[in-house]
């Protein structure tokens, strides 16, 4: 099992970046937008973190990463 995982990690650390990044963007959207993980955590966060925006804007803002 070990020299599976091994061999796949190291065929992603031949990738570029871009690709990379590629794939990133894509989980992150399958997760967030699809999934909805952790959506709140992300949303209470915006909140503390931009006091004076109103929550419609906030809630715009949550769809950006």
């Amino acid at each position: 099992m070990y020299y599976i995982v091994y061999g796949l990690l190291y065929c992603f650390s031949l990738l570029p970046f871009f690709i990379l990044y590629g794939i990133s963007d894509f989980v992150a959207f399958i997760l967030y937008s699809v999934m909805g993980y952790r959506k709140k955590v992300v949303l209470v966060n915006l909140g503390i973190a931009f006091p004076e925006k109103p929550e419609k804007r906030l809630s715009s803002l949550d769809g950006e990463y």
